[in-house]
């Protein structure tokens, strides 16, 4: 499928991931069932944690999950490393939202969970997966919970091989060309941003690690982590590489 712009002309101009995307994610995202999401975790909670009240969303996005934790009466801070993202997420919540990277987290409060949610993880290779592991178990507490979710192989494979999608506003317009390369494992999502009063065209590539299961177990093998449960998408069946979805539960070791 190939889609034309009647704005091709215009110059294009590279820009990081989020940069505009930021400002429409919500409406790009609009889908996305965030309340089904935080009941799902608020269960995770129960089922594994021990009187969880403290949680920190590192890869925040524009903190619509949190709204809706933070009505369950959790206390949270979150945090993105696309700042346009954390303007987002201040605009709709008392939650404290700042500017952090996943690899090198700057907390000096412990906490009872860790989340990072909705292929925020993807952004990651596997040794910053692993960087990540050990800043997250400095900051969470005894027995605390490391929440996390991937997308498998097997649905990149039936969605987004190549796939083109087109949104608009009265004065805006961006094309979404998603595609997955078998030999280097990425999943890369290039999105055109067009606008009625700028002459520029601006382009955003993401790119995103799809890692095998067995692959992830044994990087939080070698972490200081505990897999306590691998669930299929939103149930509490068993996560496997023939699930779309799989969330990891993880508990912190003794030190």
């Amino acid at each position: 499928m190939i889609w034309k712009s009647k704005t091709c002309f215009k110059r294009r101009q590279q820009t990081e991931a989020y940069t505009c995307l930021s400002s429409y994610y919500d409406r790009l995202m609009d889908h996305v069932d965030y309340a089904h999401w935080a009941n799902y975790i608020h269960t995770l909670f129960q089922k594994h944690g021990r009187n969880i009240q403290h949680i920190v969303e590192g890869g925040c996005g524009t903190g619509s999950l949190a709204v809706h934790l933070l009505g369950k009466g959790y206390h949270l801070v979150g945090f993105d490393l696309a700042m346009g993202m954390v303007q987002e997420a201040r605009e709709k919540s008392p939650v404290f939202f700042w500017q952090g990277d996943l690899r090198q987290i700057s907390l000096k409060s412990t906490f009872d969970a860790f989340l990072c949610l909705y292929d925020t993880i993807h952004y990651l290779n596997l040794k910053e997966i692993f960087q990540m592991f050990n800043e997250v178990q400095s900051v969470l507490k005894k027995d605390g919970l490391l929440i996390f979710d991937v997308v498998t192989e097997n649905h990149v494979r039936q969605h987004w091989m190549d796939v083109i999608e087109k949104e608009s506003g009265d004065d805006w317009e961006v094309v979404r060309h998603s595609w997955y390369d078998p030999q280097s494992h990425l999943q890369i999502s290039d999105f055109t941003f067009t606008f009625k009063e700028d002459p520029r065209v601006h382009r955003e590539c993401h790119y995103q690690h799809i890692f095998p299961l067995h692959t992830l177990n044994e990087v939080v093998k070698s972490s200081n982590f505990t897999i306590l449960a691998k669930y299929n998408d939103f149930t509490f069946d068993n996560g496997n590489q023939d699930s779309d979805r799989v969330h990891y539960v993880l508990t912190r070791r003794e030190m």
